[in-house]
């Protein structure tokens, strides 16, 4: 006879806990560097994570990914030791800003700091470094742009933004003209601490961690000379990083499409990649990162103050204003060649909230349930009903430093049209029928979890912890946001539908092949290019 398994009921999950935040410093040091250390020694390893905003060049991105590249060319003995304490090290370009990211043994993080701060004071960026690094960037450029999605991201921010948006790959006289001379004078000229983010995770002591930066970056000065600098220039510049809706930094891989839905990043901010470059390796060169928004450096209103003598608390320092952002213009959709596709992409945008905005809350529940994960209304109906997707999700992110709501798709040519029309069905319903309860809390529900198994490694706190820093929100978010979406009431989610999910909103591309989408009727959503 065969026995009768026994069913063990689940507990609830508290959706209304509180994210346990570690004990941390926050403090921003003599000379502006903002750095926020962590104490999670849940192994014996630290995740570091740098962002550096840089000036606007004449060479555009090109100059500074080549910076980036050769950051840790000359570094005396990095190889040694980084293969002795089994070691990731990496730099790269990101939405205006320079990238560093570390993984290391807690033995060998005073080392590998020293090794980051010697870098970003004295690096020599050699002249045959240089040069290698640009041959290698132009040999990416063409299968770079071959991707369709790099296409629709570029082809996105010009109809959105107006032509005068700088593109997101250089041109190949552009890179060209970068010369070792101009990579040393970005870096020794353009590159402040003031406004710059460090952010320490793991089996540390937060204190010392900071005391430790504290001195080992204390020669890099706090001024730039760099000829019309400013605290950050991704709201003007263009970038080798990317323009895809999602909070980690990308590589070629990345900008390929997925065949199933992601999970949304909408309202947590995702953990970064683990760094690239390969254990034992000072400076492995990066592919040009796929295009993703990435949101300026910005001091918080109030934060944790400092708990360590000489250093200011974050709101103490006032960071120079960013030049404004541009604004998204009401521009409808327009339809771009891509001659030979066998099938489009469809990016859709529309103007969002801010994540310090008391609606974001409510907003991340009605994007959530629209196609923030795979029980969406839009998988649902596009993808698993009616087959006319590969992948399709709803983000809240940003782009050119405005909190956008992305829509955004892949489908076969000939189903374009009725998948285009699915999507505004989906989103007209979702004002008509706002999200039910059931609805609201299964997001709930995955909203929270995904906070707490973001936060749970190492890496995923150090980068949930540099996204947070750079939307300019504390810390303690990590902690309040899960007590506030429990909070919010089915009306705030409803109101929420209403006024963002209009289809009038929205603006955008549909990039694929002219002759296939030449018969199709894309009327509901505007014009061809």
């Amino acid at each position: 006879m065969t026995p009768v398994p026994t069913v063990r009921e689940l507990p609830a999950l508290e959706v209304g806990r509180a994210f346990p935040l570690p004990p941390l410093v926050d403090a921003v040091l003599p000379n502006g560097l903002r750095v926020v250390a962590a104490r999670a020694p849940s192994v014996p390893m630290v995740e570091l994570r740098m962002r550096v905003p840089l000036p606007e060049a004449a060479e555009g991105p090109a100059l500074a990914q080549v910076l980036a590249d050769t950051l840790f060319a000359d570094a005396e003995g990095a190889d040694d030791l980084l293969g002795r304490a089994g070691a990731t090290l990496g730099a790269g370009v990101d939405g205006g800003q320079l990238s560093v990211s570390a993984s290391m043994t807690a033995a060998a993080f005073p080392e590998v700091l020293d090794l980051v701060a010697g870098a970003l004071t004295g690096a020599a960026h050699p002249d045959a470094a240089c040069e290698h690094a640009v041959r290698r960037l132009a040999a990416q450029l063409g299968p770079l742009r071959a991707q369709p999605r790099v296409l629709a991201q570029d082809a996105l921010r010009r109809h959105c933004y107006g032509p005068d948006v700088p593109p997101l790959l250089p041109d190949e006289q552009t890179l060209a003209a970068v010369t070792a001379d101009r990579v040393r004078q970005l870096h020794h000229q353009g590159m402040s601490p003031r406004g710059a983010l460090l952010v320490l995770v793991g089996a540390l002591d937060p204190t010392a961690a900071v005391n430790h930066a504290t001195t080992a970056l204390s020669t890099w000065p706090p001024t730039a000379t760099w000829p019309c600098a400013s605290a950050g220039s991704s709201a003007s510049a263009g970038s080798l990083a990317s323009a895809q809706p999602s909070a980690s930094a990308g590589s070629l891989a990345s900008a390929q499409a997925s065949e199933s839905p992601q999970p949304s990043a909408s309202a947590q901010p995702s953990a970064s990649a683990k760094p690239s470059a390969s254990a034992g390796s000072s400076a492995s060169p990066q592919p040009l990162a796929s295009p993703q928004p990435s949101p300026h450096p910005r001091l918080p209103d109030s934060a944790p103050p400092a708990s360590s003598p000489g250093m200011a608390a974050p709101s103490a320092l006032t960071p120079t204003p960013p030049p404004p952002p541009r604004r998204m213009r009401p521009a409808g959709v327009a339809v771009v060649g891509r001659p030979g596709a066998v099938q489009s992409q469809i990016m859709l945008v529309a103007p969002a909230l801010p994540r310090a905005d008391p609606g974001f809350a409510a907003l991340s529940l009605a994007n959530c349930v629209l196609g923030g994960f795979f029980s969406s209304r839009l998988t649902v109906a596009v993808r698993e009903e009616r087959g006319l997707a590969y992948r399709i999700d709803a983000v809240l992110d940003e782009l050119l430093d405005e909190e956008l709501v992305f829509l955004d798709a892949d489908t076969r040519t000939d189903a374009t049209e009725a998948a285009v029309r699915q999507i505004r069905a989906e989103l007209l319903r979702l004002a008509e029928q706002p999200p039910s309860a059931a609805e609201t809390d299964a997001a709930r529900e995955f909203f929270t979890g995904m906070t707490a198994l973001g936060a749970a490694s190492q890496a995923g706190l150090a980068g949930a912890l540099m996204n947070l820093l750079q939307y300019g929100l504390s810390p303690d978010w990590l902690r309040t946001f899960p007590q506030r979406l429990a909070e919010v009431t089915l009306g705030e989610v409803a109101r929420a539908a209403q006024e963002f999910y209009a289809p009038s909103r929205f603006s955008g591309v549909i990039v694929g092949d002219p002759s296939g989408l030449a018969s199709q009727d894309f009327d509901l959503f505007a014009r061809r290019q």
